[in-house]
């Protein structure tokens, strides 16, 4: 019952974005990993999104952030908020382009036309470069037609269950890996030993923040000689 999340996000009238969720940043980079995933939905610089300080008003009913799911829940919760503001955004758009919403890209804090006009790549350029709206310009405009500018969304993994009478079942989502080999020098007499070289391997797919996960290789395997 733990594996949910929910996450509160909020367009501001000069275009940066707030995010309230419901883990805790703690030094294992939560709030750089959920600023990626929402710059990746909306195809943003990260500078305009802030990570609002957690707060059980803002997010009822945490679950309590530990055993590295925080990305994992909140990151999908935040992913299908952004992607609810960014639909209706669209649709938005494409009343102030007068083009259908297929025809509509957000790129690079641009909304385009996508639809090729011509033959003509350079005319195609240009025509695209003509029907668009900046994002911060699209913000305001949507602020002052009274279009919602914020979006609540939850998110629980998916087909969990366990039967802890038979202790079968399917707890997790999915299982990562790692593997360690260490040197050591004893001194049998004395009992006084130095570690000489760490191998250390880990498995975990594609990193939303490389640096906050190489910090938490590192914290952890210094944690572990410490044990």
């Amino acid at each position: 019952h733990l594996n949910q999340a929910s996450v509160n996000v909020n367009i501001y009238t000069d275009g940066s974005i707030g995010v309230a969720i419901s883990a805790v940043e703690m030094g294992q980079g939560i709030t750089e990993k959920i600023r990626t995933v929402v710059a990746r939905c909306f195809d943003l610089p990260q500078d305009l999104i802030r990570i609002d300080y957690t707060n059980s008003s803002k997010t009822a009913n945490m679950s309590p952030t530990a055993a590295s799911v925080g990305a994992d829940l909140n990151g999908m919760a935040a992913w299908q908020a952004c992607t609810a503001l960014k639909k209706r955004l669209c649709e938005f758009a494409s009343t102030q382009l007068q083009v259908p919403t297929e025809n509509l890209e957000l790129n690079a804090g641009k909304f385009c036309v996508t639809q090729k006009n011509s033959d003509d790549n350079s005319n195609h350029r240009s025509d695209r470069e003509a029907s668009a709206i900046e994002w911060t310009d699209l913000i305001s405009r949507a602020y002052l037609a009274r279009i919602n500018l914020a979006e609540h969304a939850y998110y629980a993994t998916p087909d969990l269950y366990f039967d802890r009478t038979r202790e079968q079942g399917n707890p997790f989502a999915y299982h990562v890996y790692g593997v360690s080999a260490i040197e050591a020098t004893l001194d049998s007499l004395l009992g006084v030993y130095t570690v000489d070289t760490i191998d250390v391997v880990y498995d975990l797919g594609e990193s939303l923040d490389p640096q906050s996960d190489l910090g938490q290789m590192e914290g952890g395997l210094v944690q572990g000689v410490g044990y």
